[in-house]
Parts: structure tokens; C-alpha cells; sequence
């Protein structure tokens, strides 16, 4: 395992939840801003940079599979808390105006925000991929 490669994938997934931070702050709406083509790629790139360093058997460098474990963790929990939850929270808010109002206009909005909820949740595959290559890495080692 190449512990810099996996590490700059983990960076590269955290990248859609400080861009929606940072566009809610701007009081930009991020579904009308490129989201659905804008997430997808950067979550496949952060995928396939963390499986070329889980599959590279280059320098391991002073990480140990500790270390990748606990920020591989690290990176899953600011992912929940920055990316996943808001976008749930966004949605569940338009659709009880939905249900409230009958309006289309926050039906549309809740469907929407609901579809591109799912892309998402794969911003989890990332660090979860690191956290089980490196418990795996290290079983393997010891044995």
C-alpha cells in the first residue's frame, strides 16, 4: 500500500462536502449548481486514487495501518456530518412543505434533493475502502 496516494484520495473525497459548505454559507442553492455532474466526478476520482494506492505496494512511509485507520474513519464521520446529513436535512425540510402545501414546486425540489442524495452517500466508498484495506493490511501483516 501506498499510504500518500490513499491520502490524498481521502482528500479528494472531502472535497464536495466543503464545497457544499461553502455554497450554503453563500446562500447558493447547490442542487442548481452542477452538483449532479460536478459530485460524481470527483467521487470516482477519489475512489479510483484510493484503490491505486490500496493496490500499489510502493513505500509505506512513517503511516502505519493505524494511522490510515483512524483518519480513514475520520474522513467517514466529516463526510456524514458536512456531506450526507445537510443533504438529507435539506430534503426532509422540502418535502414537509410538500406535504404541507400540496405545491409542486417544493414537490419537485424534495424529488430532486432526494435523487442526488444517493450520489451522496457513495462519498462514503472512499474511506471506507482505506479503513478495511488497511485493517486488512495489518491482519495480513501479523500473520
Amino acid at each position: 500500500m501506498d499510504w500518500r496516494i490513499i491520502s490524498l484520495g481521502l482528500l479528494l473525497d472531502t472535497i464536495p462536502c466543503w464545497w457544499l459548505v461553502a455554497l450554503l454559507q453563500a446562500d447558493l442553492t447547490w442542487w442548481n449548481s452542477g452538483t449532479f455532474f460536478v459530485v460524481p466526478v470527483i467521487i470516482s476520482c477519489a475512489v479510483i486514487v484510493t484503490t491505486i494506492g490500496l493496490a500499489r505496494h510502493g513505500p509505506s512511509g512513517s503511516f502505519s495501518e493505524s494511522d490510515l485507520v483512524v483518519v480513514s474513519a475520520c474522513t467517514g464521520l466529516l463526510v456524514i456530518f458536512f456531506g450526507i446529513l445537510p443533504v438529507n436535512l435539506t430534503a426532509i425540510s422540502y418535502s414537509w412543505h410538500c406535504l404541507e402545501s400540496g405545491l409542486p414546486w417544493f414537490c419537485d425540489k424534495a424529488s430532486a434533493i432526494n435523487s442526488l442524495a444517493w450520489i451522496w452517500l457513495t462519498l462514503l466508498l472512499a474511506p471506507a475502502m482505506a479503513f478495511f484495506g488497511a485493517i486488512f493490511f495489518a491482519l495480513r501483516k501479523r500473520t
